[in-house]
């Protein structure tokens, strides 16, 4: 999800924009660096959930819980 499009939905929701935003690069790195496709890539502070969605893009499950938003997850095909 780009950067316009989160702040849009935060914004829809009357919600802060989350603070941490990195690029979707350094997770992706460390995602292929640590897991293979099909693996279950857990983030506990998802934030704007960069995590989720590279571990999406790279074929992985995934689980990431926010505590002030809601737990998304994909652990399905």
């Amino acid at each position: 999800m780009g950067r316009v499009r989160v702040l849009r939905t935060l914004k829809a929701l009357k919600r802060p924009g989350h603070p941490a935003r990195f690029p979707m690069k350094l997770p992706s790195f460390f995602i292929e660096m640590l897991t293979d496709p099909g693996d279950l890539v857990v983030d506990f502070f998802s934030g704007s959930n960069t995590t989720g969605r590279a571990a999406e893009t790279l074929e992985r499950k995934w689980i990431s819980i926010e505590r002030d938003f809601v737990i998304r997850l994909r652990v399905g095909n």
